[in-house]
């Protein structure tokens, strides 16, 4: 789903136009969820490398 999202972005954009139109609006999103309880469904999608 993230991919299919990322394909919403325009390409003609700077990184720094991008950065301030979108990524921080994701940032913000994602800063709203708990993942304290986050359990692994694989060992490959541990980004802790646990």
């Amino acid at each position: 789903m993230v991919i299919y999202q990322l394909q919403l972005i325009p390409t003609e954009k700077t990184f720094e136009e991008l950065k301030a139109n979108y990524f921080s609006k994701i940032k913000n999103i994602f800063h709203q969820f708990n993942f304290t309880d986050y359990k692994v469904l694989h060992r490959r999608l541990d980004l802790n490398g646990n």
